[in-house]
């Protein structure tokens, strides 16, 4: 059972110690009976209290009585200050308060150094710190004393003041069974030490307890542990475990400074809730409940307000838990290592990143082989996904860090490939063969060049200045002043019968009239009658009264109706429907009706009539007729557009009969022009081959335009000519140029500028690399200069296959950065390789040397992953609190001046949006900076995800509250202490 500190100090045994004159001990009026053989008289309340004799550690013994026996008592003062309640110290020995100590002197002793300033607040904390170990520890079996004693009649049977495993008991274990003397402090501040390190004491334990468990069992083997479930005993022990060990395998020193932070602030506000309040435990619990909060709040508060300034003032040092946290997940989201532990992990267990940062924390071989170089996370860790993010970053908000990174390392790499690199120019190996080449070459191209020209002066005449809309359109416009000049020559004649013959007034019989069209209609059955226009018909002869005379004119105009209507039967396209029939029917009834003017005319009015019709006839024929050309090219629709389109009017008159034809209509030399035109446009004239085509397929329409044939085959001969030439440059070309057949041949295909190409065909396009490049060598006669040549040509080409044609990738000084992959590719290639030990037979050692950096810049590259990266901005932070708008400025205004809220709401509010938002704009940058660091500095990236690993939040976030043991402990001990608390000691007080 725990002790209670009383106001009156009094002996671990009860004694009070003979002559003691100390004023303030209350039992010093109380001087012990004469006891026989340790056995006190059976008046004396203590009598079932032995008397135990100091032996040898008496805490006392260095502390002799003042002033000697024989002085009379003293009256005991009353407290000057309160004391704590001790939790764990009932049952070490017996029942025993603290003793207030005269204030001590200079030379008193250990306890009166121990008493003055700073040693007794080091004493006093020393000594809470271990009551608080004891609380905590022996909490299970105090509390289960504490149940006991609770038990009605029985409860003070079943309990024990010193359980065994109780706080009392550990306590005593920890001074060494008692050896130590305890500690009682001397000044106010020492006793407010004292209270407030049990609480730290206390919180100490789990946080030991933990590191522990974490230590043994590793960070893997906390996540296995299960959780606790209450309703499953069976998890208890595991889930216990887990609770301690899981935040200090996470983070131990952030677990153990936050523990041991908010114990203290927990002890402080107990101890202050004790000064306030003595002997009450609620007052304690409260106050350490109150003071954990605070320190939970102030740390808060402190943090925030610090990001707020720092937002605020822009400094470049703001980051926060937050940006950190988003920064970590980033690139954990996008690790393909991270994405593969995950899938065997336990449902609902987040992603873990251990393997990822042991993997960044383990140097890249390429660090150690080309000296300065600095891997990245993704060279370091090798995983695709973070490679992803980093070709991803490399175009945000901080590419220039990227750059300048890149650009590091590739002056590092440039550095260690250039000791290695030739020192001759290409130039030595092709210069001597250059000269001839040159001047073949040049003599056949001038050749050529020069027949090449007279061909296209031959053809130039066949070039096509118009297009085929504006060839169609100069033949419709001919064939349409034809066609008026052939209705004008209609329009004549009709009027030379109507005004020259007298036939505008000439009358028949319309009785005869009528009969002949009846007996027209009776050859007729009444299936082809109802083909005929009665509606016209019936129009023309239901005007004529019973034995009245007719207009000769009307009849022509019925007659030449009916043909009209006839022409557009025939033409029909559903003919065979009725058409034809239709069509034959109207012929019957002009028929009846030319026999009916012939007889009702005059001989010069017949012969009038007859040339009318031919002239109308001769029009229909030229330029109406279905299914000619020229109908075609003049048909109009509605609203009289013509329906066929200009381009498409010169291809109707491509053909022989249809340019005769036009021709017989049309033969201006517009017209002419044109259909030449649409004719030469359809021959290619850059060849002899079209040329010759050209006159086979059209020939025949070349002869309606007079010479144009010999001009035809005149360009075709020159053409061939030109071609001729050309194939005698190719073929000398062929034998020393591009397209030699020997090796030296193909070499000197380039000039000195273009030796990498060169090289490049004997390397690529080339089956025997070996051969062709001891050719080469054999041909110079090994000469050294020469084989430098070689080798910086070789280089070139290793250069343009191993290096990076991203511009991107480019240094300040122009130097395209080496792509590891292709680079090693290239020197692996079976061919250039054989060609590479043929190059570098005389010096091995140095073409080793280029394959060992290849290999290693090859193991620090990253395959790209096959997927689009998570690639998240800070806008998504800084977008949490909007931007500040005037019209919530004038809001709160208006709020004000309406005196709804106060102007120092008003003030604070617009403040804390203002903070808010730089607080958030400060976020997104912090993150793209954090992000695009861990990228670049895989030392940084490895602490980031370590200290914000996402499998490590929700341990991170738990807290043992250890403190809280302490509290309920003292508690108990309060409870107990006041239900056994001595009548005597009552009393007195």
């Amino acid at each position: 059972m725990a002790e209670i500190e009383q106001t009156k100090p009094y002996r671990p045994n009860g004694e009070v110690r003979p002559g003691s004159s100390d004023a303030t001990d209350p039992w010093a009026a109380f001087p012990l009976a004469d006891a026989v053989d340790n056995i006190r008289p059976a008046d004396d309340p203590w009598r079932d209290f032995p008397i135990v004799q100091p032996a040898g550690n008496d805490p006392w013994a260095s502390f002799p009585m003042a002033g000697g026996a024989s002085q009379p008592p003293v009256t005991p003062a009353a407290p000057a200050t309160p004391n704590y309640v001790q939790a764990g110290r009932g049952g070490v020995e017996a029942p025993a308060p603290a003793q207030t100590q005269p204030a001590p002197q200079p030379d008193d002793g250990l306890l009166s150094a121990l008493g003055t300033g700073a040693l007794d607040i080091g004493a006093s904390a020393a000594s809470g710190f271990r009551q608080g170990i004891s609380n905590l520890m022996g909490l299970p079996v105090d509390a289960a004393n504490w149940t006991l004693s609770k038990v009605p009649v029985v409860g003070g049977y079943l309990s024990s003041e010193t359980p065994v495993g109780g706080a009392a008991s550990i306590d005593k274990a920890l001074r060494y069974g008692g050896a130590v003397p305890t500690y009682e402090p001397q000044t106010g501040v020492g006793r407010f030490a004292d209270r407030a390190m049990q609480d730290v004491g206390a919180a100490a334990v789990p946080v030991v307890a933990g590191g522990a468990l974490a230590r043994s069992l590793g960070a893997e083997g906390v996540r296995a542990l299960e959780s606790f479930s209450a309703t499953h005993p069976e998890t208890w022990g595991p889930g216990i475990a887990k609770n301690l060990a899981a935040p200090m395998a996470a983070a131990p020193a952030r677990t153990a400074a936050k523990e041991l932070a908010v114990g203290a602030g927990a002890g402080a506000g107990a101890a202050t809730a004790n000064e306030i309040k003595p002997d009450s435990w609620v007052a304690e619990l409260l106050g350490g409940i109150g003071g954990a909060s605070a320190v939970g709040i102030g740390r808060n508060v402190a943090g925030n307000i610090g990001n707020i300034w720092r937002a605020v003032s822009g400094s470049p040092k703001y980051t926060s838990r937050v940006v950190e946290e988003n920064a970590a997940d980033t690139l954990a989201s996008n690790s393909d290592m991270v994405a593969r532990q995950s899938v065997d992990a336990p449902l609902g267990t987040g992603m873990n990143t251990d393997p990822l940062v042991a993997a960044l924390r383990e140097p890249a071989p390429v660090e150690s082989v080309v000296p300065g170089f600095r891997a990245t996370a993704a060279n370091r860790t090798g995983d695709a996904g973070l490679g992803a993010l980093e070709a991803a970053r490399t175009r945000g908000p901080n590419q220039g860090r990227f750059t300048d990174a890149a650009a590091a390392n590739s002056t590092a790499v440039e550095r260690a490939v250039g000791e290695v690199a030739p020192t001759q120019p290409s130039a030595a190996l092709s210069d001597a063969m250059q000269a001839e080449r040159s001047r073949r070459l040049s003599e056949a191209d001038a050749l050529a060049q020069m027949f090449g020209q007279e061909a296209d002066r031959a053809a130039a005449p066949f070039g096509i200045n118009t297009t085929r809309a504006e060839r169609g359109g100069a033949i419709r416009e001919d064939l349409t002043a034809a066609r008026d000049a052939a209705r004008g020559q209609t329009d004549a004649a009709y009027d030379n019968l109507r005004n020259s013959t007298g036939f505008a007034g000439a009358q028949g019989s319309g009785d005869a009239l009528r009969a002949a069209v009846a007996n027209a209609k009776g050859t007729l059955t009444e299936t082809r009658k109802g083909l005929l226009p009665e509606v016209t018909i019936d129009r023309v002869l239901n005007s004529l009264d019973e034995g009245a005379p007719v207009s000769l004119t009307e009849v022509v105009d019925l007659d030449s109706e009916l043909s009209r209507l006839q022409r557009a039967a025939l033409a029909d396209p559903r003919a065979e429907k009725g058409g034809r029939n239709a069509a034959e029917a109207i012929g019957r009834v002009r028929t009846a009706l030319d026999d009916y003017l012939q007889g009702a005319m005059t001989p010069e009015q017949r012969d009038a009539l007859a040339s009318a019709k031919q002239a109308k006839l001769n029009e229909a024929d030229a330029f109406a007729r279905p299914g000619s050309p020229i109908a075609s090219a003049l048909a109009e629709g509605e609203g009289g557009r013509p329906k066929m389109r200009d381009d498409r009017v010169a291809s109707t008159f491509s053909d022989p009969q249809n340019i005769d034809e036009l021709f017989a209509r049309a033969t201006t030399p517009q017209t002419r022009e044109a259909v030449k035109q649409e004719i030469l446009s359809r021959g290619d004239f850059s060849s002899s081959k079209g040329a010759e085509q050209f006159m086979q397929d059209y020939g025949e329409q070349m002869k309606r335009f007079p010479g144009l044939e010999a001009e035809v085959r005149t360009a075709a001969s020159k053409r061939a000519a030109a071609e001729g030439a050309q194939a005698s440059a190719e073929q000398i070309a062929k034998d020393i140029g591009e397209n030699g057949t020997s090796a030296v041949a193909k070499y000197l295909r380039y000039g000195d500028e273009t030796a990498a190409r060169a090289m490049r065909q004997v390397l690529r396009n080339n089956p025997r690399p070996a051969d062709t490049m001891d050719e080469i060598l054999s041909f110079v006669g090994n000469d050294p200069h020469a084989i430098q040549g070689a080798r910086r040509a070789f280089w070139d080409v290793m250069e343009q296959e191993g290096r990076n044609q991203n511009l991107a990738t480019m240094s300040a000084d122009g130097t395209m950065a080496w792509a590891p992959k292709k680079w090693k590719a290239f020197l692996d290639d079976r061919g250039v390789a054989a060609a590479a030990e043929r190059l570098y037979r005389d010096d091995p050692e140095q073409l080793q040397r280029i394959r060992d950096i290849a290999t290693t810049l090859r193991q620090a590259g990253v395959q790209p992953a096959q997927r689009t990266a998570a690639n998240p901005s800070g806008t998504a932070l800084m977008h949490r609190n909007k931007t500040l708008t005037l019209a919530e400025v004038q809001a709160k205004g208006y709020e004000v001046a309406r005196r709804r809220v106060n102007p120092i709401y008003m003030v604070t509010y617009l403040a804390g949006r203002l903070a808010n938002r730089a607080v958030a704009k400060q976020a997104a940058q912090a993150y793209e900076m954090a992000l695009d660091k861990a990228l670049i500095d895989p030392e940084y990236a490895a602490k980031l995800l370590s200290e914000n690993n996402p499998a490590n939040r929700a341990a991170l976030r738990q807290m043992s509250k250890g403190w809280m043991g302490n509290e309920l402990s003292n508690a108990m001990a309060s409870d107990l202490a006041t239900k056994d608390s001595d009548p005597t000691i009552d009393a007195l007080q």
